[in-house]
């Protein structure tokens, strides 16, 4: 049976800006930790400080998609490297490699097991998505509205972490909500809820804030004898 690209998408262009924290995972993690109500005004600067003060994050991922029974459906590991404005990759490791890079014109995905790239123009594929969150930030305030902000203790036992909530402006969305969860600025899990009831959620380890990626990570040619369908 073939796995269509659109669930190496989803997960990413769909779901990606909920964040939990870079923390080992208990065999069922909730989606946030709780904690006291923060004013929105706060939570707009920690978002703010990631948007304009980090320009480059790269990371290890584990995600974990559950249905509104809350079963388990997929968890996958990978890396994960974003360059702004417009630039990422989210190459997924297990169970099934999948690499998908955005060149800032282009939305590239690629599936070795099938062979196959699909190529999308960026602008169309990423508009009000939290993927563009993360690579353009100036989406921020024009796409998505900031509520129910909160504090939590961050996962590691050490200090806080500002938890925000977005939900799309456009009735249109694929989604319901994005939370964040972020720790000095700097995004360490995200928790997307789709219009379903389920919800996916991405933790990030091992990061890296504002050092070099190299610029063949943030391009793909088409490997050799693949099969490339064209989505405009």
């Amino acid at each position: 049976m073939i796995r269509s690209s659109a669930r190496a998408l989803r997960p990413l262009v769909g779901l990606l800006l909920i964040v939990p924290l870079s923390a080992p995972m208990a065999a069922e993690p909730s989606p946030l930790p709780e904690g006291p109500s923060a004013s929105t005004e706060a939570a707009t600067s920690a978002l703010k400080r990631f948007v304009e003060e980090v320009s480059s994050f790269e990371a290890d991922f584990e995600q974990i998609q559950r249905d509104d029974t809350g079963f388990e459906l997929e968890r996958s590991e990978g890396r994960f490297w974003l360059q702004r404005p417009g630039r990422f990759r989210w190459e997924v490791r297990s169970p099934f490699p999948q690499t998908v890079v955005a060149d800032s014109e282009t939305l590239w995905t690629y599936e070795p097991d099938l062979a196959q790239v699909t190529r999308r123009p960026a602008d169309a594929a990423l508009a009000g998505t939290p993927a563009e969150l993360l690579a353009d930030g100036s989406a921020l305030e024009t796409r998505f509205r900031i509520v129910a902000p909160e504090t939590a203790t961050a996962l590691d036992g050490e200090g806080e972490a500002q938890v925000v909530r977005l939900e799309p402006r456009s009735a249109e969305s694929d989604f319901q909500s994005v939370t964040l969860l972020l720790a000095e600025g700097v995004p360490r899990a995200l928790v997307f809820a789709d219009q379903l009831g389920g919800q996916t959620t991405v933790r990030f380890s091992n990061i890296t804030v504002n050092g070099e990626i190299a610029p063949e990570q943030l391009r793909f040619t088409p490997p050799k004898g693949a099969d490339v369908v064209v989505v405009e």
